[in-house]
């Protein structure tokens, strides 16, 4: 799967992943992240190969206390705050 520029990709309720240049976003509104969660959006990158994802919950009262970047290619360590 070749990365495509955001633009150029409809939205669709179904579509769970947004690519946005090089950086995979992740939507979610659960009331905790929990493991398989960033495991999933660690996969993402694997796939599509940019540098970092976001994993953004919407279930937190401030915003930024939900936001999660999560790096590519730094094996168990790559799952960060």
């Amino acid at each position: 799967m070749e990365a495509q520029p955001c633009d150029a990709q409809k939205f669709t309720a179904g579509n769970k992943a947004r690519i946005a240049g090089l950086v995979v976003v992740e939507l979610k509104a659960k009331s905790e992240i929990p493991p398989i969660d960033k495991s999933q959006t660690l996969l993402h990158l694997r796939l599509l190969n940019p540098h970092f994802a976001r994993l953004i919950n919407f279930h937190e009262v401030r915003l930024v206390d939900g936001v999660r970047r999560i790096v590519n290619g730094y094996g168990s360590e790559s799952l960060k705050s």
